[in-house]
């Protein structure tokens, strides 16, 4: 009996995108990068038959030079994603949290706080008390800091 595999989904970067704005500038790149990377394939799949990897050079530069386009368009008009067909080209923003431990013994009660230090803050347990709502929101925020790191997605 065989089973069918569903097909994968593409993923939604909605809610970790910055400035995305679907902006038809940036789709039209979008559309040029994915046509040299077919390109590329196809080349590379003829390489046997054509010797001149001088081709697949140019075409490589080609798609390193629109690449280059999309990341300042997405700068410029903000990212795009096409979900249905698994096109991407956006900004995505991921924010890295971190707990002090002098913070962390100066604005909780010594009872709470003893329940998440070791050596350090531990950033699990922080987020339990977070989640079990022992810890609010503002106090989190007083005894974190936040760090966001960029990177950029072109499917």
């Amino acid at each position: 009996m065989t089973t069918r595999e569903k097909p994968k989904k593409n993923p939604d970067y909605t809610a970790s995108a910055e400035n995305l704005t679907n902006a038809p500038e940036v789709n039209q790149l979008l559309e040029s990068f994915h046509e040299c990377g077919r390109k590329i394939a196809e080349t590379q799949a003829q390489l046997e038959a054509y010797p001149e990897t001088q081709i697949l050079a140019q075409l490589g530069c080609e798609q390193s030079s629109i690449r280059r386009e999309i990341e300042t368009a997405i700068l410029k008009y903000g990212g795009y994603q096409d979900i249905e067909n698994g096109h991407y080209a956006l900004r995505q923003k991921a924010i890295s949290v971190s707990y002090l431990l002098d913070k962390v013994k100066s604005e909780l009660p010594p009872d709470v706080a003893s329940r998440v230090i070791v050596e350090s803050v531990d950033k699990g347990k922080v987020e339990t008390l977070i989640h079990d709502r022992v810890i609010t929101g503002t106090q989190a925020n007083a005894i974190s800091e936040s760090k966001t790191v960029y990177r950029t997605i072109i499917k």
